[in-house]
């Protein structure tokens, strides 16, 4: 049985604190005879584009190709840390370059101690394998997560096929769309806003994709052109003449809809953001805050948080 001690840390930080927090704090810890659990939650900004880039000495992307749970020197707080593959670096390239190379490891506070515990960080990013991410890293030390805006900075990158790009999304599934000079707009697909209209083309052997659009709406047969056909000498007329009337019913050209097409109905009519776009958009915005930045120090190591909970012991099993 994993003993667990929570961290309900929304979008906070303890060494950027006077930084980020715009409203209140509202800090709670409860000590259990039986457990620990601490909670601690904050109201912060929801920053603009703006405010993310000027914090943000580098901005890369790159595709997770491992993660394993780990401590920084010698401090029993778990940390996981991801292992990514760096892909393109587009803003901070000289920052990003003293401290990475083809590869880099991102820690995220949270995960398995060697004590067998489970911290959890409420709000935290959680990257998956495989994936690929633009990330805006911030600058000046940290202790929790070096993302800026504590999961604000962070998008998954998701191709369009037909070397139509790729779209911007958030982790919890929001397509980015609209005027990325205005508040930044996330929204999420509604696949029923397709089914209606297109079936999956059999011949396509590819996952996600082969949506084909039906011009008039056709109908699914009905129960009773689903009886049995016996095929017999004296009613192959009969059977001919059935299928002659598909045939007819079917329209004569059904059109074939790209993914880029798709998620554009699924939107409702939404423009996506394509990642093309938003990397012009980021240097352009990064080139105006240059002299902020550049004296932005840039760290991916954090600095450690005293292990102030862990002293209390785990829940025993009665006998």
């Amino acid at each position: 049985m994993l003993y667990s001690k929570t961290y309900n840390l929304l979008k906070f930080d303890f060494i950027n604190l006077k930084n980020n927090l715009i409203l209140k704090i509202f800090a709670t810890l409860f000590l259990l005879s039986n457990g620990v659990t601490g909670s601690f939650s904050a109201v912060f900004k929801e920053l603009s584009m703006d405010e993310l880039v000027s914090t943000s000495p580098v901005i890369l992307i790159g595709t997770v190709n491992g993660l394993r749970f780990t401590t920084i020197d010698g401090s029993e707080k778990p940390y996981t840390e991801y292992s990514l593959i760096v892909n393109e670096v587009i803003v901070g390239a000289d920052k990003a370059k003293s401290q990475t190379g083809e590869t880099f490891s991102l820690f995220l506070a949270g995960g398995m101690s060697k004590k067998g515990f489970v911290d959890v960080v409420g709000g935290m990013p959680k990257l998956e394998l495989a994936k690929t991410y633009l990330l805006m890293l911030r600058g000046g030390k940290w202790s929790l997560n070096p993302i800026s805006g504590w999961n604000q900075g962070v998008f998954q990158l998701v191709g369009l096929g037909d070397n139509r790009g790729q779209v911007v999304v958030s982790l919890n599934g929001g397509v980015l769309v609209g005027d990325l000079d205005q508040k930044l707009q996330f929204v999420k697909p509604d696949p029923n806003r397709i089914r209606s209209q297109t079936r999956p083309t059999p011949e396509s052997g590819e996952t996600g994709g082969g949506l084909y659009l039906n011009p008039k709406n056709r109908q699914p047969d009905k129960m009773d052109d689903a009886k049995p056909r016996l095929y017999r000498e004296d009613n192959v007329e009969e059977l001919q003449k059935e299928d002659d009337i598909r045939a007819a019913d079917q329209p004569a050209e059904i059109s074939q809809i790209s993914k880029h097409e798709a998620l554009a109905i699924m939107l409702g009519g939404a423009k996506p953001i394509l990642l093309t776009e938003l990397i012009e958009n980021l240097q352009a915005r990064a080139k105006l805050a240059a002299p902020s930045l550049e004296k932005l120090e840039f760290s991916l190591k954090p600095t450690v948080l005293p292990d102030v909970l862990d002293s209390e012991k785990p829940p025993q099993a009665e006998n």
